[in-house]
């Protein structure tokens, strides 16, 4: 093989390896964009008789990401820091947090 062949090859090979470098690094940046979330859980109840309110909806307003509440009226979710938060449920005054 020729010098100039064997440089075409070191320089395909570096290439490669300069693209796999940029994709690893790229893929651990999304995971450290995503890793920033909180998670946010809590309890709905109804404020004058302390009474857990089934299936409310919590919603994030900055995403519209939404669950409804358990059976103990908890939520979980995951969110970035200072996403506020809906609450509802029929016939309640929707609350934001």
């Amino acid at each position: 093989m020729s010098e100039k062949q064997n440089l075409k090859l070191n320089l395909s090979a570096m290439k490669i390896r300069s693209r796999c470098v940029l994709t690893i690094a790229l893929l651990m940046l999304g995971f450290t964009l995503k890793a920033q979330d909180i998670s946010v859980h809590g309890t709905v109840t109804n404020s004058a008789t302390g009474e857990e309110l089934i299936g409310a909806s919590v919603i994030a307003k900055s995403t519209k990401t939404a669950v409804a509440t358990d059976l103990d009226g908890k939520y979980s979710l995951s969110v970035k820091p200072g996403t506020v938060l809906d609450i509802s449920y029929v016939g309640y005054q929707t609350n934001s947090v």
